[in-house]
């Protein structure tokens, strides 16, 4: 499954680098989490975290256990991500391109990922998991909007 969207951000993207690989930041963003650690043995070029998180798709919900590697740093314009969770109901591993620039409004961030789900959770059929995917991360920017300030950050 592949995804792609832009939102338009406040801020510079030296500012806002600095929150998308803060935890605390992030488990404020992310719907759901309940919890997000950083791992040991960071450095400037890669980064990973530890989560856990509740996700729903129609009828099937879950507690997810993830985790987050961030790779190819590039301070205060890109990174690839890449994400392995399971859960009772099912598997996901995906990876992800984040791209900030600045324009006029102040920063447009840019990502692009690819995913493959397994397990009961997949048996909610591609459409329904996509436009879920989509949602989540519709709200993800949404709540980063709220905590960096500011009006709706207009994903796309």
């Amino acid at each position: 499954m592949k995804l792609e969207g832009t939102a338009q951000l406040n801020g510079t993207p030296d500012a806002l680098f600095g929150r998308l690989l803060d935890p605390e930041t992030l488990q404020r963003c992310i719907k759901g989490c309940e919890s997000l650690e950083e791992l040991p043995d960071q450095d400037e070029d890669t980064r990973g975290y530890a989560a856990a998180v509740k996700v729903g798709i129609g009828a099937i919900k879950g507690r997810f256990k993830a985790t987050v590697s961030l790779s190819d740093i590039d301070a205060p314009t890109s990174y690839a991500m890449s994400i392995a969770a399971k859960s009772p109901v099912g598997h996901l591993r995906g990876t992800a391109q984040i791209e900030l620039a600045t324009n006029d409004a102040g920063t447009s961030l840019t990502w692009s990922a690819d995913a493959k789900v397994s397990g009961v959770i997949a048996a909610v059929g591609q459409r329904l998991i996509g436009a879920a995917a989509q949602k989540f991360a519709d709200d993800f920017f949404n709540r980063l909007q709220d905590v960096v300030g500011g009006p709706d950050s207009g994903q796309s």
